[in-house]
Parts: C-alpha cells; sequence; structure tokens
C-alpha cells in the first residue's frame, strides 16, 4: 500500500472507451473521477472497501455519454479522495496523486487524479466533481483550468453523491482552446448572453490570502485589462447585506452547516452497515459529521437563498468576482494541517471556496506562477450560466 506521501500515476484504472459518434470533441482524450460510472466498470469512491461492496455500474454517467457522444475517447478513471470528502489528494489506500509543477506538494483533492492526468498531460481534459472545492483547489494547486459549473448545468446522472445541494461535475484542461471546446459541448452558446466585461475584486477574499498568492494579483489583473475586462475593487458588505459583521468565515459556517448534515444522510447507511477502514482523516471527517448539529440547517438554507440572490442580481449583465482560488500554495505532501476550525489552510481555503458553493455560481481557476515558479490560482465567479463566458474569455487573458 502507498503511504500518503507517496506519489502516484493519477490514472489508476486504464478502461479505454472509444468515442460513439463523431463530434467536436474528435480526437481528444479523457479521463473521469472514480465518483463517475464508467459502464461496466466498478466505481470505487477512492475506497477500497467501497468498491468491494458495490456492483459494476450498468451504464455510463450522463456526463460521459455525453462526451462519448461528441467525440472525445475516455481512457479511464482516476484516483479520487475517500468519498470525495477531503480537499488536500493524500489517499490513504492508494497514494498521493502526482503534482507534476510541484512534485513535492499535495495536488489538492477530491479530484485529485483528475488534475494530475490533466496536468501530467496524459489526458486533454477530465472530469471531477466539486462539493466544497474539490476542481477549484487541485486546479490551482497543479497549474491548470478548472471549472466549476452552475449548480444544476451539467447533469450529475450516474455520479456517487456527497452532499447534494451543492455537489457538481466540472472539468479541467490545460489549455484554454481544449477547455472553451469541453464546455461548447455542454454549455452550447446562447444569443442574449452577454460576454464578461467587468471584474470585481473582492477585498476581502484578498486578505485571507498569503502574501505569495496577493503577489499574483498585479499579473491576473493585467491578463483581465487585456482581455478588455474593466477591473474594480468591492467589499463582501457591497455585495451582500447579511448580519453585523459578517464575513467570509460566517458564509464558511453556513456552508458546513449545511454540507455536513448532507453528507451524512448520504454515507451514514452504508458506513454504518459496513463499518469500512477509513484513512484516519477521512475518518475524523466522519466523524466530525456524524456529531454536527442539525437543527440550523433551515436557518443556514434560508441565508443561503439570500447569499445566491443577492450575488446572482450583481454578477449578472457580464460581471464576475475575482478572488484568490485557495489561500497558499499547495502544502508539502504528508505536512497538511487537517485542522479544520480557526483560521489555518483548510478553513480558510473553504472560506473562498464556499462563495461558489453557496451561491451555485460558475467558478473558473487560472493558472499563475508565484516569483518562486510554484502554481497559484486566481478564479473569476461569474454570473448565473456564465459558465460559457468564463471559458470563452480565458484564452483572450493567458
Amino acid at each position: 500500500m502507498n503511504s500518503p506521501s507517496d506519489p502516484v500515476d493519477g490514472l489508476f484504472i486504464r478502461h479505454g472507451v472509444a468515442p460513439l459518434a463523431p463530434g467536436p470533441l474528435d480526437g481528444l482524450t479523457f479521463a473521469v473521477k472514480d465518483l463517475i460510472d464508467l459502464e461496466s466498470t466498478v466505481t470505487g469512491c477512492g475506497n477500497p472497501t467501497w468498491a468491494e461492496t458495490h456492483p459494476p455500474a450498468a451504464a455510463n454517467a450522463i456526463v460521459v455519454e455525453q462526451l462519448l457522444r461528441s467525440g472525445a475517447r475516455c481512457v479511464g478513471k482516476t484516483i479520487a479522495d475517500e468519498l470525495a470528502f477531503s480537499l488536500v489528494g493524500e489517499n490513504h489506500f492508494y497514494g498521493t496523486p502526482r503534482n507534476p509543477l510541484a512534485p513535492d506538494r499535495v495536488p489538492g483533492g477530491s479530484s485529485s487524479g483528475s488534475a494530475s492526468a490533466v496536468a501530467a498531460g496524459d489526458v486533454d481534459f477530465s472530469l471531477g466533481t466539486d462539493t466544497a472545492g474539490s476542481i477549484r483547489v487541485p486546479a490551482a494547486n497543479c497549474g491548470i483550468f478548472g471549472l466549476r459549473p452552475t449548480w444544476g448545468a451539467i447533469s450529475t446522472a450516474g455520479v456517487q453523491p456527497l452532499a447534494p445541494s451543492f455537489d457538481v461535475v466540472g472539468f479541467f484542461a490545460r489549455d484554454a482552446a481544449v477547455l472553451r471546446q469541453v464546455a461548447r459541448v455542454f454549455f452550447p452558446p446562447q444569443s442574449g448572453v452577454p460576454p464578461l466585461r467587468r471584474v470585481l475584486m473582492l477585498e476581502q477574499a484578498w486578505e485571507i490570502a498569503d502574501p505569495v498568492i496577493c503577489a499574483v494579483r498585479g499579473a491576473a489583473e493585467d491578463c483581465f485589462a487585456r482581455a478588455g475586462l474593466e477591473v474594480k475593487s468591492v467589499n463582501l458588505d457591497q455585495l451582500v447585506s447579511g448580519e453585523p459583521g459578517e464575513d467570509l468565515f460566517t458564509w464558511k459556517t453556513i456552508f458546513c452547516g449545511m454540507q455536513w448534515p448532507e453528507i451524512w444522510s448520504t454515507h451514514s447507511a452504508w458506513l454504518k452497515a459496513v463499518a469500512p477502514p477509513l484513512g484516519p482523516e477521512i475518518a475524523r471527517n466522519f466523524e466530525n459529521v456524524k456529531n454536527a448539529g442539525r437543527s440550523e440547517y433551515l436557518a443556514s438554507a434560508m441565508r443561503r437563498a439570500g447569499i445566491r440572490s443577492r450575488l446572482s442580481a450583481i454578477l449578472a449583465g457580464g460581471v464576475a468576482l475575482g478572488i484568490p482560488t485557495t489561500p497558499s500554495v499547495a502544502p508539502l505532501r504528508g505536512q497538511v494541517d487537517y485542522d479544520r476550525s480557526g483560521t489555518g489552510y483548510l478553513p480558510r481555503t473553504i472560506c473562498l471556496t464556499a462563495i461558489a458553493s453557496l451561491s451555485g455560481l460558475p467558478q473558473l481557476n487560472l493558472p499563475f506562477l508565484t516569483a518562486s515558479g510554484l502554481p497559484a490560482g486566481v478564479s473569476l465567479v461569474g454570473g448565473l450560466h456564465d459558465d460559457l463566458a468564463l471559458a470563452e474569455i480565458a484564452s483572450a487573458m493567458l
């Protein structure tokens, strides 16, 4: 068994599936996260006991079928963090997928293998899932594009859920042109949808990031300007009027107050019936959600509705929010601070990812490099169904 610090190939089940029809993705290859069904293959969800206790998929997930019918070829499955419940990328049973641009650092989870395979050039693009940041964080850590779409825009049929009111299927690409090709399959151009024209840089998001991440802000703003985007600074209280003193840590609390009960509802029956071995950090995560209170779920849902309504209104008509994707560069393998309280790596990361997760809005990670050459991500959070607009403008920025 690999230890969490051992780097492994992100592709761990090589199961080639030929295209089902010619189309706009002819000649492109892709891989899928091991939460997404491939016909006749067991969906293992990053845990060997799950794989042993579930039958092979009877059909492809809808999202896989769409790609195969658009001319793309699937080459197999990628490593995922156990049951998708991590943002780190260290799998206790299968090892840590390589981060090609920062080999001594984690790739980020839970779509770790999908990001690794794209960054390594093993495939042209890949599918992942994102609940609390599992597309965005690996994309930032591995220096590639990663799109979390508008909630509900891509079918999750045939995809193992985690927290259903937040779960989405998204995708990674190294190249902006490939990102755009894939986006056009899922989000056909629509008349009347304006292109992006303005970026609002959210100051509270940048304030919780490390200096090394804030140092790439100037490069990002230069890219936005080259793409013809107006750049403006904005504060959180200008976006959403909430309780006095509300900040991104408040949003994190609202997010976790909904996510954790949903996770326990999704997985508790199997965990109780099977009592599977889990990696130590994943076991701790599930112990947390098991003991989490449920009484505040409705209140949190109402707060989410208010955040979603206000952000959707502000980010309409070609306006996007500019934020750091993660608060720091990828942590070193085997040295991640898993503490979800306080102001460490994970809490600050979720403060940033909760913006799009709560609002259900699309978010695109744009890859940058720090002065020392490490990957760093800057994101655009777009308006409702601005998924294609985000993908279209990426090539104009970089």
